[in-house]
């Protein structure tokens, strides 16, 4: 059974507390640092993202609906991949536009391409990084006129909620002070709750400051270590999982990175049973690339 969350008001914070945990807490990994560990060892499962690339020619115009035959493609790659059950995420972004009249377009295509893949993977969890919900903004938490807009596009957006069989929202880190992250992420989980009813809700959540964070670095510069235990004990909370996603733009594995030694002592903490396969700390690492 998921996790019933219970939403308190204390002044003007939305404060998330939870009815007992769930009987399963889901980690995902998408990894490409060179020499990376085998994350399956530590207790994740693999996991798909179907990248907008792999849904359009480069030059072809987002204006036009995803030619059957490229969803039939992914289809049969993420069988190839993965078993029946497995989770997917779709990551479309070029489906924008800053005109009103677009909008109907665009919700409608998020959601008919979802039908079109779960006809096609009718097996698989399938859901969109970071559409239900919408992105929120670094400022929404000091900002009444963003939170709102953010609000009412959301409403706007359920269907494509109650289609999807995960929500996957993105809960990146755009400032340097916890307590921020923590205000927005509230507002998130809040939101992904309301919209998912009991479907599971796993965040995607990245271990380096964003590049639009008030940290700069391109994306580079990763989160401390106490930092991104607070993150990840939020979401023990709260949510039934995360997704853990890096780019490898810090190329080169180590693991002395701040944020694989905090992940490590939260599973130490909360899923020892995990760690039983796990390779000591001075074992040579194995490559793992995931789908």
């Amino acid at each position: 059974m998921l996790r019933r969350t219970l939403l308190i008001c204390v002044g003007s914070v939305w404060l998330l507390t939870c009815a007992g945990h769930a009987a399963a807490f889901t980690m995902l990994f998408h990894i490409s640092n060179v020499g990376a560990p085998d994350f399956k060892h530590y207790g994740f499962e693999s996991s798909y993202i179907v990248y907008e690339q792999f849904l359009y020619d480069r030059h072809e115009s987002r204006k036009q609906a995803i030619k059957q035959y490229r969803l039939a493609h992914q289809a049969k790659k993420i069988r190839q991949a993965l078993p029946a059950g497995s989770y997917v995420q779709l990551d479309i972004e070029g489906w924008h536009s800053t005109r009103d009249e677009d909008q109907p377009w665009i919700r409608e295509q998020y959601r008919s391409t979802l039908a079109r893949m779960q006809a096609l993977l009718p097996d698989y969890r399938l859901g969109y990084y970071r559409i239900v919900p919408a992105w929120a903004h670094w400022e929404m938490h000091k900002n009444a006129g963003l939170l709102k807009d953010w609000h009412a596009e959301n409403n706007k957006r359920q269907a494509i909620a109650d289609l999807a069989d995960v929500l996957y929202p993105a809960l990146y880190t755009y400032h340097s002070d916890p307590e921020l992250w923590l205000k927005t992420a509230q507002q998130v989980i809040r939101k992904a709750r309301e919209m998912a009813g009991d479907k599971p809700v796993i965040p995607f959540i990245w271990p380096h400051f964003h590049p639009s964070s008030d940290v700069g670095g391109k994306g580079k510069v990763q989160i401390p270590r106490a930092y991104w235990r607070t993150q990840l004990e939020f979401l023990r909370e709260h949510a039934d999982g995360f997704i853990l996603w890096n780019d490898g733009r810090t190329r080169i594995w180590s693991e002395d990175f701040p944020w694989w030694q905090a992940t490590r002592a939260f599973l130490e903490t909360h899923f020892p049973e995990k760690l039983a396969e796990a390779p000591s700390r001075n074992a040579s690492p194995k490559g793992e690339v995931s789908p």
